[in-house]
This record gives C-alpha cells, sequence and structure tokens, in this order.
C-alpha cells in the first residue's frame, strides 16, 4: 500500500494537517463568535447565522463541516441530516478537496437526534426525502464517504453523535467528552 496520494502529498501530511485544523476547530468552536476572516473560502453558502443549522467553510483542500443546533445541543433534525448528506456528497465529488473535519458548535458535540422534530415530521405524515446527492455518514442508505474525515467531539457525544464519531475514519476527543448512552 502506498502512502502517495494523488499529486504526491503523503496521506500523513494530509491527515496532520487535518488533525492540526480539527484542534483549531475545536477551539474556535468554543469561543466566541468572531468575524470570518478574508483567507477563509466558504465551500457552499453556510454563513453562521440565525438558523443556519451547518456550518460549512473551506480553508484550502480541508472542509470544515459544523452542527450549529447549539440552542437544543446540537441534535439533529431531518433537515440538518439531509444537509449534512450534502455536504458530504459535495465534498466526495469536490476533487480539490482532501479532508472533511466535522465538529460541533457550542459546548457540546451532539446529544443525538431530535426526538421532538422526528416525531413531529413522522406525524406529519410526509414521504422520506429523495436521497439522490447526499451521502449517509452511517453508511445505511448510501456507502459513507470514501475521503478521510475527520470527527472532532467534547461535551456530551450521546447516540447519533456518538454513531457518527465512530463512523469516521479519525476521531479525536477532548477531555470533557461524555459519551453517555
Amino acid at each position: 500500500m502506498t502512502t502517495q496520494r494523488r499529486g504526491g502529498v503523503p496521506r500523513r501530511a494530509v491527515l496532520t494537517a487535518a488533525v492540526t485544523t480539527a484542534a483549531a476547530a475545536v477551539v474556535r468552536a468554543q469561543a466566541p463568535a468572531a468575524p470570518a476572516s478574508p483567507v477563509s473560502t466558504p465551500l457552499v453558502d453556510a454563513p453562521q447565522a440565525d438558523g443556519t443549522t451547518l456550518t460549512v467553510e473551506r480553508r484550502g483542500d480541508i472542509v470544515l463541516i459544523g452542527i450549529n443546533r447549539a440552542a437544543v445541543h446540537n441534535r439533529l433534525d431531518g433537515a440538518t441530516r439531509r444537509r449534512l448528506g450534502q455536504v458530504l456528497y459535495a465534498y466526495e465529488h469536490d476533487p480539490s478537496l482532501r479532508a472533511a473535519i466535522l465538529f460541533g458548535h457550542g459546548e457540546r458535540f451532539s446529544r443525538g437526534i431530535d426526538v421532538d422534530a422526528a416525531q413531529a415530521t413522522l406525524q406529519s405524515g410526509q414521504p422520506a426525502a429523495d436521497a439522490t446527492g447526499t451521502i449517509d455518514i452511517l453508511g445505511k442508505a448510501t456507502p459513507p464517504p470514501g475521503k478521510p474525515m475527520v470527527c472532532v467531539v467534547h461535551g456530551d457525544t450521546w447516540n447519533l453523535g456518538h454513531e457518527i464519531y465512530l463512523a469516521c475514519d479519525v476521531r479525536i476527543a477532548a477531555g470533557n467528552t461524555d459519551f453517555g448512552q
């Protein structure tokens, strides 16, 4: 097995850069929001504004994906999970990206599924959303991403949040992480 990736960049160098960026992302997620630096180029339009449940920020050949539902402990509702699938699909099909880092904004990574939102969706009788153009991070509905996924967790990382953590290629947990089940 070769350690060289396309373009001649060693895989270890890419993963080292991803881990370094992941550590910075955890610090940034726990700090007060600051204005975006002019160096960052958004992969897609996902500003950190009210109502934005998933942030996406490109830094060179790495993309930072942040769960941004801190008011409900970063629990994932159907819309946020679909958006995550769309972002992962775009990441997988962008040849200029080499790694993705998933993290949670606020005091915790994720307490799992948003049960109230899921119940409301089931009771509405709406059909499940079309999975075209998405990738299921858990690999149940679609194959998981083929490119490296780094998951950086802190605080509460429960249920679905823990499953997402385990599904990633590289896992980093802060000292205060609670994998409550």
